[in-house]
């Protein structure tokens, strides 16, 4: 689209509000700019118009801009770009890539020449004075000369290296953060500036209409779970709303969170209130406000989902197990696509977390890792303090929390087996003792029987075994003599054969 009827205005030489506006549109970190002081007008040509002696062609009118990605910022390519900003909006209009095969000259006062790497062709910058012609055109070649840019213009040395730059990154406390200070708005577009900026006229439909959608404001956002969520839905409207309802679908479709008001009118609200302790991973991804008018239009206005990670009572929690067993540690947390992460320190007075030990896994039973098992407890090794670290990131921010488990095993079941072992082995001593006693007894007893004139004799029964052995020989000499006189006095019987006299009978011998 042309801009021919866009109206520049008469001024010749910018003034520093001007330029100021338009060098805050494009400065950050790493970036070098220089603003014309002059409006220009750029012409383009190619070498076919130029053989055939036609015209040049006018393309835009605006401010030109040096921009130098110095490539002290890893997101930017190191490079120099001339730029066309729009007078009055700082919109980029045409920019191209500027390096030493561009050729920058200053033919002749108020006019600078260029060919442009990106498409082939030949362009020209007519400034409206002549000092900020020179001003600009001196800037680009103290970057030219600069032996620390020899990388953007010497571009036929293959040896040439790129500068580079040490970036030290500092972590800022969020209370080191002060409030927004001396605030200037410096930059306004609006619907009155159709007639005077080329971008709005080109990107903005005659025939738009700019709809009133609801404005949907969520109070703490992001989400989270240890407070009540207020979610306050404004209509936007002046006139008559038929009805405004804030809906948060549950993710299975079962039930869901509204609340809804009737005939609303000069921009009243609706509000949603979600309780303490909810978990906000059930919801949908989006949480909607639909307002609807008497005519049947509807608009609505969404707003994301996010929960920032949390684990509710993050409080030290102490727990016991018993050697040689399993122990489990589940970690409750809350929060959108969160990330559990486990370390482990033997003691909490020196808080230098490391890696778990062996013979440790991690499973999911809520979300990912949030649950630690241990097959085979052990004191040498599992005995101490396991942290949960909880994170997920919204918009660049990280948010965290954790918990500390104390796991404390109890050493008393390990002396259980070696008692068991003690205990048997003395009473396998005993029995053995016992046993060779035994046996000592029944072999002295075999000894006796064997060889009596060896045994003993108890002092208490030799007077007793005397007497018996004197009355037993007294016995024998009474009998031997009667023995005697019988035969003496009965020889037949003597000889043996009582038949010799029938008469004689043998005479008792007691």
């Amino acid at each position: 689209r042309s801009q021919s009827g866009i109206q520049i205005g008469p001024s010749i030489r910018l003034n520093e509000k001007d330029v100021l506006k338009i060098a805050s549109f494009y400065q950050s970190i790493g970036t070098l700019v220089y603003v014309a002081r002059s409006i220009a007008t750029l012409y383009t040509s190619d070498f076919d118009a130029m053989a055939n002696l036609k015209d040049w062609k006018v393309l835009y009118t605006g401010v030109p801009i040096w921009l130098f990605n110095t490539g002290m910022n890893p997101k930017r390519a190191r490079c120099i770009r001339l730029i066309m900003s729009e007078l009055g909006s700082s919109f980029t209009l045409w920019d191209t890539i500027v390096n030493g095969a561009s050729d920058v000259r200053l033919p002749k006062a108020r006019h600078i020449t260029l060919k442009s790497l990106e498409t082939g062709t030949i362009l020209a910058l007519k400034f409206d004075d002549t000092s900020a012609t020179d001003e600009f055109h001196q800037y680009f070649v103290k970057l030219s000369c600069d032996p620390r840019n020899a990388d953007l213009f010497d571009i036929f040395n293959a040896k040439r290296r790129r500068p580079v730059f040490i970036l030290r990154k500092r972590k800022i406390k969020k209370s080191a953060i002060s409030k927004p200070s001396e605030f200037n708005h410096i930059t306004k577009v609006d619907e009155h500036d159709r007639d005077s900026l080329y971008t709005y006229s080109v990107l903005v439909d005659d025939g738009a209409i700019v709809a009133d959608d609801p404005i949907l404001i969520a109070s703490p956002y992001p989400f989270n779970t240890s407070k009540s969520s207020h979610i306050q839905c404004f209509s936007n409207d002046e006139s008559i709303i038929f009805s405004l309802t804030i809906i948060a679908t549950i993710s299975d479709m079962s039930s869901t969170l509204q609340s809804m008001e009737d005939n609303l009118i000069h921009n009243e609200s609706v509000v949603l209130i979600i309780p303490v302790m909810f978990n906000y991973s059930q919801l949908h991804s989006k949480i909607e406000c639909r307002s609807s008018y008497h005519h049947g239009q509807q608009k609505f206005s969404q707003l994301e989902v996010f929960s920032v990670a949390e684990i509710p009572d993050n409080s030290l929690q102490s727990m016991n197990a018993l050697t040689n067993q399993i122990a489990t540690i589940h970690c409750l947390t809350y929060g959108t696509d969160v990330l559990i992460h486990w370390d482990f320190t033997p003691d909490l007075t020196k808080p230098q977390f490391h890696s778990l030990p062996l013979g440790i896994r991690i499973t999911y039973r809520f979300i990912l890792n949030d649950t630690l098992i241990i097959d085979h407890v052990s004191f040498s090794e599992h005995n101490g303090y396991y942290r949960c670290n909880a994170t997920n990131r919204y918009l660049n921010k990280i948010y965290d929390d954790a918990k500390i488990f104390h796991l404390k095993v109890e050493q008393s079941s390990v002396w259980i087996p070696i008692v068991i072992v003690c205990v048997m082995t003395i009473i396998g001593i005993l029995l053995l003792i016992l046993c060779s006693k035994y046996s000592r007894r029944q072999r002295k007893r075999l000894e006796k029987k064997s060889h009596p004139q060896e045994l003993p004799i108890d002092q208490k029964n030799v007077s007793a075994y005397s007497r018996s052995a004197k009355s037993q020989v007294s016995l024998v000499s009474i009998v031997k003599q009667q023995m005697e006189a019988t035969v003496k006095t009965t020889p037949q019987f003597v000889l043996g054969n009582p038949f010799l006299d029938p008469n004689v009978q043998p005479t008792p011998l007691f």
